[in-house]
């Protein structure tokens, strides 16, 4: 809960989905105070961030898991971190 009894809730859909009528129904239906609802796409960034996420908790940290296009630009001199 948030200061002053706010909630804050993020959702995520499939692209293309809007969620935001069928959730400002349910609020209301429950009675409770919806102070905003928006949308927001994916960045890339984001994609990117979880995609380290996911690969860590794969414990996949050694370079032998790299997709082969990231190891062969390494070799090639394209791709330095």
């Amino acid at each position: 809960m948030g200061v002053g009894g706010e909630t804050r809730v993020l959702l995520e859909a499939d692209r293309g989905s809007d969620l935001r009528e069928s959730v400002f129904r349910e609020c209301v239906a429950r009675g409770w105070t919806v102070l905003e609802l928006s949308s927001r796409q994916a960045t890339l960034e984001d994609v990117f961030v979880r995609l380290l996420a996911a690969r860590d908790a794969e414990g996949a940290e050694k370079p032998d898991d790299l997709p082969a296009a990231v190891e062969e630009g390494e070799s090639r001199g394209e791709a330095r971190s």
